[in-house]
């Protein structure tokens, strides 16, 4: 996947590479497992859960090269740069991903920049740190039910400095109320580790402290992140070795601190930056996982059971052998990736559905573009790659922003409502925003979309939801759905989808 920035938001699972090679020898030990970052389509990306630093080809970017590459862009052509940020010394993950706790992934931390009345993240000097705890109890004096800790607290931040002391307010809620609220004394590090990693420490100073302990983005966790997210599709799995389904399944006890017994399983992980050991074998209690955890577990369980000969897809000659989609390059590019198929015009390929359709990406603007909008001007942004046509960007005081086709004269009345410009931390860019926060997209790719067999739908405001009321995809009865829309797609490293997810109203 080269010149794709490794800290993205990926849309894709796991693939049939058998990394257990690492462990060599390991097969016939006892049933723990290791999870790694499972490679895309044979593809070893370099993204690895390992903390050792891997040598990329000459040509290509260093991995902090292309974290910072959006950034300098930006920079560059504004001579300015996210205040937060540059003061904290953090690139834009701790602004554009969740973070989970190293040895109890159930707890996570959301970071956000807090403007004042001019909107502006750039100049903006404060920060907002939201913790969060959700964990299902099956017994107790409430009886069984979901508790739920949050913890916020906001910094002014410094330049150069890096370590903060702040309260923060603490609420404990019981399948929803509360049931307690306190204070405690915090103290927060933010720091970029050798090899590139954001990492967000927190330290109470009263003791063992609800948020204490060192946090790491989504994408550091790879594909744990994703079996933590959504329920996974059963075709999404497979056709991966019963070994690798192993691998998957014990990275999720290692995510909460399991202890392994076996000295090469334990060496393993502690090279892992998100691993803390701190459970022993005999102590786990499987109530740390959330819901859809324990469903992935279940299905990875249910196919271990089945030899790869029976659970493989009919035809599968394995990823190296699977032709790369032609529209590959415009997949993760963003965290948002739109997508229109025509159901009624899918083609059975043998091992995938061909289907005409189209793929969109968000209406963007740049720094300048941004800063002349809110000086009045107008802003001219393309609406559409594949023709060339733009829209008008222009601010009008007591009406706020009109999004207009170019060379029209704007109705005020019906077209300057609701827009709402947001900037991506993760891409050096702002996106517009209409309605209900719906992004306003843009045509990109127009022609052949490619669907793994097996392929799954599903539709909510949110993707936890809407992965639990996934079916497939009815290729072969365009008569129960015609159209296929979605904005969350999931798919291998050759491009082809195997979940569609449209999250919204």
């Amino acid at each position: 996947m080269e010149g794709r920035k490794k800290w993205r938001k990926r849309r894709r699972t796991a693939g049939a590479i058998l990394l257990c090679l690492l462990l060599s020898g390991c097969y016939g030990l006892e049933n723990e497992g290791i999870e790694v970052e499972i490679p895309s389509h044979g593809e070893m990306e370099r993204e690895s859960l390992s903390t050792e630093p891997v040598e990329d080809h000459e040509e290509e970017l260093s991995e902090q090269e292309e974290l910072n590459q959006p950034a300098k862009e930006l920079e560059e052509g504004t001579g300015k740069e996210i205040r937060v940020l540059s003061d904290l010394k953090m690139d834009g993950r701790l602004l554009d991903e969740q973070f989970c706790m190293a040895g109890d992934m159930g707890k996570t931390m959301t970071a956000y920049v807090v403007t004042d009345e001019e909107r502006d993240v750039f100049l903006a000097d404060r920060i907002a740190l939201i913790f969060q705890l959700e964990r299902r109890q099956e017994a107790g004096e409430n009886g069984p039910g979901e508790i739920t800790v949050s913890g916020m607290t906001e910094i002014v931040a410094a330049k150069g400095q890096k370590e903060y002391s702040v309260p923060m307010k603490i609420e404990k809620y019981w399948n929803g109320e509360t049931l307690e609220s306190w204070t405690e004394e915090v103290r927060i590090a933010f720091q970029m580790t050798d090899s590139g990693i954001a990492q967000v420490t927190v330290e109470s100073q009263e003791g063992a402290g609800m948020a204490a302990g060192d946090y790491f983005p989504a994408s550091t966790w790879g594909e744990l992140f994703d079996l933590s997210s959504r329920y996974v599709a059963e075709g999404e799995l497979a056709d991966l070795p019963s070994e690798d389904l192993r691998l998957l399944r014990n990275g999720l006890y290692a995510a909460y601190g399991r202890k392994f017994t076996d000295p090469v399983l334990a060496s393993y992980f502690e090279r892992q930056i998100w691993y803390r050991g701190w459970v022993e074998p005999e102590d786990f209690s499987d109530q740390v996982f959330s819901s859809v955890q324990r469903a992935n577990l279940e299905l990875i369980q249910k196919l271990e059971q089945i030899s790869w000969d029976e659970r493989s897809q009919e035809g599968f000659l394995g990823p190296d052998e699977e032709e790369p989609a032609p529209y590959l390059d415009y997949l993760d590019q963003n965290r948002e990736t739109g997508l229109q198929a025509d159901l009624t015009r899918a083609e059975d390929q043998g091992t995938y559905w061909s289907v005409p359709g189209i793929l969109s990406l968000p209406v963007v603007m740049t720094r300048n573009q941004w800063e002349a909008a809110a000086r009045g001007e107008a802003a001219e942004l393309c609406v559409n790659e594949l023709t060339g046509e733009l829209w008008v960007l222009e601010y009008y005081p007591g009406y706020g922003y009109a999004f207009y086709e170019k060379g029209t004269v704007p109705d005020l009345k019906y077209q300057a409502w609701d827009i709402q410009i947001h900037y991506n931390y993760a891409e050096g860019y702002y996106e517009l925003e209409q309605a209900s926060d719906d992004t306003i997209m843009k045509p990109v790719y127009q022609g052949e979309l490619r669907f793994a067999k097996g392929a799954v739908y599903g539709g909510h405001v949110g993707l936890l939801w809407a992965s639990q009321l996934q079916q497939e995809i009815p290729f072969s009865q365009p008569e129960k759905l015609k159209e296929l829309n979605g904005n969350y797609l999931v798919h291998n490293g050759k491009g082809y989808f195997q979940a569609v997810y449209y999250l919204g109203d």
